[in-house]
């Protein structure tokens, strides 16, 4: 089962795998009282993870539909490269805001961080590349 997208998929599932990773440390360390290291920085960095989560996964979507109107002129191997190019950025611009909320959690103690973690998650689920998707891709 060597199919042309098995090292694309290897890439998301270590991409979903780091985030979910570092947002069960983030909780473990929660539970042994190590959060919040700057409650301070609350409001702010907050406030700043929903922003940058929003615009990230608005751009990544922008940025994936580009690629694909751009795909559907392309020959197989080129199509082949847009998709995995438009996987690797979609997934990069879902993932810094995961990562960010789960820094923002450690420094904060909000749990509303975490929540956007589990977005981007869920969103890079969503996204996740299957055959069915590649198929579609440039249509």
């Amino acid at each position: 089962m060597n199919s042309p997208l098995q090292s694309i998929k290897i890439f998301a599932i270590a991409i979903i795998a780091g985030a979910t990773l570092f947002g069960g440390v983030a909780i473990f360390l929660n539970k042994i009282g190590r959060v919040p290291m700057a409650p301070s920085l609350d409001p702010a960095i907050s406030y700043a993870g929903i922003i940058i989560a929003a615009a990230c996964i608005a751009i990544s979507f922008l940025f994936f539909k580009k690629r694909s109107e751009a795909a559907a002129e392309a020959n197989e191997t080129d199509k082949l490269n847009l998709f995995r190019s438009a996987i690797i950025i979609q997934f990069a611009l879902v993932d810094a805001p995961a990562i960010f909320n789960v820094i923002a959690y450690l420094l904060g103690g909000n749990h509303q961080s975490l929540v956007i973690l589990a977005c981007c998650i869920i969103v890079m689920l969503v996204q996740f590349p299957t055959d069915d998707k590649y198929n579609r891709f440039g249509e």
